[in-house]
């Protein structure tokens, strides 16, 4: 399911063609920020990783602290949801 604008939200419907409820789409849009953040840090990460200039590697470190600081707090929002 790919989410849309806000005002579609009342008709949107979930890949399985059923009508998505209000709960339904934030729990999905959660899950789909969750990943986003991940794949984020994910990057960062290997970049800093694999960068030898450490003022480069530093470069590429705090993006990926503040990406995973950013899915901290939707995992926290997710779990509310739950």
């Amino acid at each position: 399911m790919r989410l849309g604008r806000v005002t579609d939200i009342e008709t949107m419907e979930s890949e399985r063609g059923r009508k998505m409820t209000g709960s339904d789409i934030l729990k999905e849009a959660l899950r789909t920020a969750i990943q986003r953040e991940a794949d984020s840090t994910a990057l960062y990460t290997h970049i800093a990783q694999n960068v030898k200039n450490p003022k480069a590697r530093a470069k590429f470190e705090r993006p990926a602290e503040m990406e995973q600081g950013h899915r901290d707090i939707v995992e926290d929002a997710h779990i509310i949801e739950d």
